[in-house]
């Protein structure tokens, strides 16, 4: 069995009441930071022995317990084995690149964050995503690894900040499409259901909306309003309408006319303002497989796009329209 290895590092002055996420940072640059919060979460990075927060300000003497893994960083080398073919599939996945952020669409099967069980992840990928910047991008969310569509990458430190701060105050409309095992018996309707994480109990919403439905499956347009781990998964299994493909909380027999080897569950759509008030609205097309399955509820994806429940003004009055 591998020797679990941890240092133990002091304090130098010029970090004194700094935060921990932030002397990470400085001190160990080629580590995603993403992977840094994490650890912070789970209670690997220590100071003085105790568990932390990203937000602790750090005093004189503190001494803190960083895994060797923060440390060696393999993701590194992993990176410069990367193939010219490789770089130029991940390349297509940009769907939009400005000065401030990258959006991409992710496929289906690829973890966000890495793990000790993870070959490759996104957050494994920053290399490739820096195109002509020096500064090393940064996710500021995330979505599941079986589930495909938008995510925004932030090319410097302030507009991460910022993005961070847009998902933190709910102030990015997230919008989902999905496709559900048997017929969802409410058109439009609110789910407000907590859901269990741990031992907490956290409030959830999430918005919906039937586009279309066929014999065996319903297609729906989803709005989560909260952003808890697996929360559209969750809320659909409570009203007996789990996603197809969903092999963690779909028990039901699907039937053979949709393709369930994957998670039928894509980001669409991002929506927010930038940092000169000016509106953006970011869209995703479905991966091949999903799209398939469109076909087959006979759904026009192109019709989708002037489906007023994407407009982001329109969203300011659902509580109005459900």
């Amino acid at each position: 069995m591998e020797k679990k290895i941890e240092l133990l590092q002091t304090i130098e002055d010029h970090f004194i009441n700094k935060r921990l996420d932030y002397w990470l940072r400085k001190k160990y640059p080629d580590s995603p930071f993403n992977l840094i919060c994490k650890l912070i979460r789970k209670g690997v990075i220590r100071v003085n022995g105790s568990r932390a927060t990203q937000s602790i300000v750090l005093s004189k003497n503190d001494k803190i317990k960083v895994p060797k893994v923060l440390i060696d960083n393999k993701k590194q080398d992993l990176e410069q084995t990367f193939s010219k073919r490789f770089r130029d599939k991940v390349l297509k996945w940009i769907i939009f690149c400005n000065k401030d952020f990258i959006a991409i669409n992710k496929p289906s099967k690829l973890s966000v964050q890495g793990g000790s069980k993870i070959k490759i992840s996104l957050d494994s990928l920053y290399q490739i995503f820096k195109l002509d910047y020096q500064e090393k991008p940064k996710l500021v969310h995330r979505i599941d690894k079986d589930t495909s569509g938008l995510l925004l990458i932030s090319r410097t430190l302030e507009y991460a900040q910022y993005l961070t701060k847009l998902f933190k105050n709910r102030k990015i409309q997230k919008t989902y499409i999905a496709i559900t095992s048997g017929l969802v018996k409410i058109d439009k309707a609110i789910i407000n259901i907590s859901i269990k994480h741990k031992d907490k109990i956290l409030n959830a919403k999430t918005y919906y909306r039937v586009l279309t439905k066929s014999k065996n499956h319903s297609l729906l347009i989803i709005r989560p309003d909260t952003g808890r781990k697996h929360q559209i998964r969750k809320h659909l299994m409570y009203l007996n309408n789990p996603l197809v493909g969903d092999k963690k909380y779909n028990n039901k027999k699907t039937s053979n006319d949709l393709n369930s080897d994957f998670l039928n569950l894509h980001s669409y759509s991002l929506s927010f303002q930038d940092k000169n008030g000016g509106d953006i609205t970011l869209t995703a097309k479905p991966p091949y497989e999903m799209l398939q399955n469109l076909k087959k509820l006979d759904f026009n994806f192109k019709t989708m796009k002037s489906d007023y429940f994407l407009n982001s003004k329109k969203w300011l009055t659902i509580n109005e329209d459900f």
